[in-house]
Parts: structure tokens; sequence; C-alpha cells
């Protein structure tokens, strides 16, 4: 299952005033007021505040360095890594994107122009959204605007990652009216995860050669709660009685920001 990534690409064309340009500086006053702006927009609406992210903050100052440079609003310059490899770059985890830009002489008049614009303001509004980067870079009386939005997801340990997994599959088992299982420790499972997430490639072929499982099911997941239908299988299935799970956060070239593999094996 891959990565499910919105990215809007689209710009706010203000007018670009005939000034000489100036040294370009980053501008976190103004990087202040769109956040507040923002989340006061977002309270409006009944949706939660998004939390300012260091790493999609310094993607988004990078991003609006660039197009300072070259006073031109755009998505993706020449040299530059893809949007969604430069948040991954920047450290940040997440399952879902978003990127506005903008030019105008303001934090103010800037994000009135993106809220008058309704793909933009999707983004802005957009009740998936956890994480925002904003940088803000001035050259002279004018200011170049990177909003980067994602759905960010918590790393956990691997046994923190297993027992949600466990307790995804416990809940389900009990909504179907079916006895709970037995959870079985198996090492070598875990290894095999880890090694799947390096690789970057599902494989049940390898535990299912162990002699010791009957089914099995691999998938890659940033919310652990939710189960696939490939383990809606086993959870359904009265015949299964003891299960082993193992979960790996990994990064690859598949998954550059990084993704929870898991594996569920039956007895």
């Amino acid at each position: 299952m891959r990565f499910a990534a919105i990215i809007l690409f689209l710009s706010v064309a203000l007018f670009a005033s005939a000034q000489k340009s100036a040294p370009p500086v980053i501008d976190p006053d103004a990087e202040q007021e769109i956040l507040r702006r923002v989340n006061l927009e977002r309270s409006r609406a009944g949706l939660s505040s998004v939390r300012l992210d260091t790493g999609l903050q310094k993607a988004a100052r990078q991003h609006s360095r660039i197009m300072a440079d070259a006073r031109q609003l755009s998505h993706e310059f020449g040299g530059e890594p893809p949007f969604y490899r430069r948040l991954a770059l920047a450290g940040a985890s997440f399952d879902l994107s978003g990127e506005n830009v903008a030019f105008s002489q303001s934090g103010e008049r800037a994000h009135r122009g993106l809220m008058a614009s309704p793909p933009h303001r999707a983004n802005i509004l957009n009740r998936d959204f956890t994480s925002i980067g904003i940088g803000v870079v001035r050259t002279g009386n004018d200011i170049w605007v990177t909003q980067d939005f994602t759905r960010a997801f918590e790393i956990q340990s691997e046994q923190e990652a297993r027992n949600q997994v466990i307790a995804a599959f416990e809940y389900a088992r009990r909504q179907v009216k079916l006895p709970p299982v037995t959870v079985v420790d198996e090492p070598r499972l875990q290894a095999h995860v880890c090694r799947m997430a390096e690789e970057g490639e599902l494989d049940t072929q390898t535990p299912l050669g162990w002699s010791t499982f009957r089914s099995a099911t691999a998938y890659t997941k940033s919310d652990l709660s939710n189960l696939p239908s490939t383990a809606m299988k086993l959870v359904t299935n009265p015949a299964v009685q003891r299960i082993s799970v193992a979960v790996c956060f990994g990064k690859s070239a598949m998954y550059e920001s990084g993704m929870n593999w898991v594996t569920i094996a039956a007895y």
C-alpha cells in the first residue's frame, strides 16, 4: 500500500513591486503572524490547531529563499528535491502533505490572499493536517511565503507499535464476537519485518516457510489502530487462535519520510 500524498501545485499571484532587489532575510514576525491567522481560521471552522514543526519550517524557509532568489513562485525549481522529498529530508514523518506558496508585502495580506483562493483555503482548513512549517523570506518590502502542511504520525518503539496492532486485532475480534487469540512472541518475525522495512518490499512467504505459521499478512500503515482488509481476514477466521505480531518503522525509497511495516502471522 503506497503512501497517500496530497500536493496542491498552486500559487497565489500577487503583484510584485518594481523596487530594486534587496538581500533576502528570514522574517520570523511574519511567520508567527501567519501561524496565528491560520490557527484562528481553523478555530473558527471548529478545527484543531496545527502545530509548528521545526523540520517543516526549515524546509519551508529553504524553499522561500529559493523563490526569493529566483523572483518566482513555484513548488519546485531545477536542482531542488521534489516537494515530498524536501519534507522527508528535513526530518518530518507524515502520511499526508500539502503546500501553499505566496508573494505579498505582509503576512496579513499573504494570508488574506491564500484564504481567498479555494484550493489554498482547502489546505489551511484541511481537518487532517496536524503540523505546519511556515517560511517567510523578505526582500525589501516584499515577502515570499511557503506553508508546508502534513498529517504527522508518531514514531513509536517497536513494543509500543506492536501493542497497538495487537489491541486493534483484539478489538476487531470482539466486534465479530469471536474469542480472543493468544499472542506468541516470535523473535524471527521482528527481524524479518525490519528487513522488509530496510528493503522496501512486503514478504509473507518467508515466515510461511518456517513451518510454524499457517497464514500471514504483511502491510504498511501509519495509523496502526486501523487494520487493513487482509488483516481482517485473520480477525474473522474462527480457526485462528494464536498469532505473532511484529512492527518496524523504517525509511526507504518508497517511504522517504518513513512508515510502519507490519506482519501478523497465524499458527
